[in-house]
């Protein structure tokens, strides 16, 4: 088994606030993840964001049209710098996702880091490399996408100086 890591860095053209303020509701995933993955948020929202020790319950189909159960914890919360989440149950030995936010000049500089591992010893190993790793390089590329198609035609509030 071994821990794998993804890592995908995205410049978009708007500030911090308005980019955490999309990202830390939750409900908002459904709208950056590819339709054919049906994914579906079980676990009932409110128009909060997010915080420390909030669980979310999911339903996925993300391999071979099987449907999972996933159920997140979000572990860590610092408003509009990062927010983690981590796999209680699901699919893989382990998952944690994080995310960080960061004011560059033109907008906001967002870093996903992804660990993972999959269970099965070896055969979860080759699992990785002919299955998930590259399905996870599609997700996030499918995500990037969309997040450049929201925001390059959003609309941007800059704070006034």
């Amino acid at each position: 088994m071994s821990l794998h890591t993804f890592k995908i860095v995205q410049k978009i053209p708007i500030p911090v606030k308005q980019a955490w303020d999309f990202f830390s509701h939750p409900g908002n995933l459904q709208l950056i993840t590819p339709a054919n993955f049906q994914f579906r948020i079980l676990t009932a929202l409110d128009d909060k964001p997010i915080y420390t020790g909030q669980i979310i319950n999911y339903t996925v189909r993300p391999l071979f049209n099987i449907r999972m159960r996933w159920t997140t914890v979000i572990t860590r919360v610092e408003e509009e710098i990062l927010f983690i989440d981590e796999q209680q149950r699901g699919p893989f030995r382990y998952w944690q996702h994080q995310h960080f936010f960061r004011p560059i000049d033109d907008g906001t500089e967002m870093t996903d880091v992804l660990q993972y591992e999959i269970p099965g010893w070896i055969a979860g190993d080759m699992i990785n490399a002919v299955l998930i790793k590259n399905d996870i390089k599609k997700l996030f590329a499918y995500r990037y996408s969309k997040i450049q198609e929201r925001f390059t035609s959003a609309t941007v509030n800059w704070p006034q100086k």
